[in-house]
């Protein structure tokens, strides 16, 4: 009876490196990767993310580097920020109008959700170079591999302090509730997240997304915060998306899709540039081809597209932790897992799906209603008020 009843995976877009100006990847001088597309970015590079994410119906998360957007200088003399410390003067370089036509375009719309990324996206040295890309971390080694830790919580504060100063004084008003570290996590132990999470925990974060947790499963909960790995679509033949972090005019038509549901956490972590055209004018014609994507990943039984970054973490919860057991025209569902292990934001709200000729007929510890039909299935939204539910079908 399992193959007509699941507690779907969720899954929702994600896109790194959103907010710079020149996009070209400048290493080779000891600067910033930038957002690796070789132009830079224009109007229209902002409005498909809100396109995609309305014709989609999934609003797509984007981590946020700010620091070309500091029109008030906040990150002059700030050693290690920036290739420029003493020097640091990106207000006279910035054209005022369009950046604020760029907030106009993220802040109109549900469908767009913000990250904290970092400023410049590295950590430099007193005279600007780039040193590496772990904005908050210092690298070590211990003699076997190398290892990674925050620089100092200090350090690390004083760079959220200026993401937020320069958000702020954009007038941006969604609140922020996840972070994404760049380039991953490494070796960071479980002392050092939980020394991060609790200083993100303060700040209002309750999602942290990367690649590199040390645990073995696909999300944990770290001093209040739930910390998810990110995933990308797997196929039966383990296969994924296979694309530069820097590639553009790129076709998902060509992605796997999410069939092996088990890989993974539920965000499907990607680049700004990777949505985007050379061409900026012909940046619309990505959307037909996200959507579709979309939509064909919303035909799979057992998986669901998620309306938002913070409904995929949410229903990952039930998707990793819920204990079902079916019998006799009745599922029994476990939620007492989630019950010990949740962050406090926590929506007491599950979906699960029903192959077509299978319809559930009373829920017992919540309340059951049809969300949406697909070819084969429907999928039912479960609010929940005992952390043991029963649903007869």
């Amino acid at each position: 009876m399992e193959k007509f009843v699941k507690i779907p995976k969720a899954w929702v877009l994600e896109f790194d490196d959103v907010g710079w100006d020149n996009g070209r990847d400048l290493r080779l001088q000891k600067k910033a990767s930038r957002s690796g597309l070789p132009r830079y970015h224009a109007l229209e590079d902002y409005e498909v993310l809100k396109q995609i994410g309305e014709a989609s119906g999934m609003a797509l998360n984007v981590a946020l580097c700010l620091a070309d957007w500091d029109k008030d200088n906040v990150l002059r003399g700030f050693v290690g920020a920036t290739h420029d410390p003493y020097n640091w003067d990106r207000a006279s370089e910035m054209d005022m109008e369009a950046f604020a036509k760029y907030r106009d375009t993220l802040e109109s719309t549900e469908y767009v959700d913000y990250s904290i990324h970092g400023l410049m996206h590295g950590f430099y040295d007193e005279e600007g170079k780039l040193v590496h890309e772990r904005e908050y971390f210092e690298l070590t080694t211990d003699g076997t591999m190398n290892s990674l830790g925050l620089r100092s919580v200090e350090d690390f504060n004083k760079r959220l302090d200026c993401f937020f100063k320069i958000y702020d004084s954009w007038g941006f008003k969604k609140p922020i509730k996840v972070f994404i570290s760049p380039c991953g996590l490494g070796f960071a132990s479980h002392e050092e997240l939980s020394r991060i999470a609790g200083e993100l925990y303060k700040r209002g974060v309750r999602y942290w997304t990367n690649g590199g947790f040390y645990f073995e499963e696909s999300m944990k909960v770290i001093n209040g915060v739930a910390c998810v790995k990110k995933s990308a679509p797997v196929d039966e033949e383990g296969n994924r998306p296979q694309m530069p972090w820097d590639g553009y005019d790129i076709d998902p038509s060509t992605f796997a899709d999410y069939v092996n549901t088990n890989a993974g956490g539920c965000v499907f972590g990607l680049h700004w540039t990777n949505l985007l055209r050379f061409n900026p004018k012909k940046n619309p014609e990505q959307v037909e081809l996200w959507t579709n994507y979309v939509k064909r990943q919303g035909e799979i039984f057992g998986l669901h597209n998620a309306k938002n970054i913070t409904e995929a973490i949410n229903q990952h919860f039930y998707f990793e932790k819920a204990k079902m057991e079916i019998s006799d025209g009745v599922c029994d569902i476990d939620l007492t897992a989630i019950e010990k292990e949740h962050v406090d934001c926590h929506n007491k709200m599950f979906f699960i799906s029903f192959k077509n000729g299978v319809e559930p007929k009373f829920c017992e510890g919540g309340e059951i209603e049809l969300f949406r039909e697909m070819k084969e299935f429907k999928t039912y939204k479960v609010t929940h008020t005992d952390w043991k539910v029963k649903i007869t079908f």
